[in-house]
């Protein structure tokens, strides 16, 4: 099952004027900013540059969700990841509790868990 790739898609075919950008995060080094409204994908590289990206495009009125898929990464995302109220993140992982543990009990989440028949 492509929960990802499911998801990703879902959030790229989401009404453009109630949410404008779409981040997938491969760990905390690599992501995919997908701008809906210019139709473009900007690569950025370093977990600075990624977080400064979407800081500056929350400072500037727009509205987006993160992707984090957390199989890649063997850290989690700082819990400063979301830059603004108005931005959603969605976590995807292994069953693996490492890959999530802290970062629920330091921010307000929601967690879900499904297991997939084998």
């Amino acid at each position: 099952m492509a929960a990802d790739s499911y998801l990703l898609h879902q959030l790229l075919h989401y009404d453009a004027t109630k949410l404008h950008v779409v981040v997938y995060c491969f760990g905390r080094d690599f992501a995919y900013l997908f701008d809906k409204r210019t139709r473009t994908v900007t690569i950025y590289a370093g977990e600075n540059n990624i977080g400064r990206a979407m800081i500056n495009l929350a400072g500037s009125g727009m509205k987006g969700y993160i992707i984090i898929d957390m199989a890649r990464q063997l850290q989690e995302p700082s819990n400063d990841v979301v830059p603004s109220h108005e931005w959603g993140i969605i976590m995807l992982s292994s069953p693996n509790e490492d890959n999530f543990k802290s970062m629920g009990e330091a921010a307000e989440c929601y967690q879900n868990h499904h297991e997939l028949p084998r």
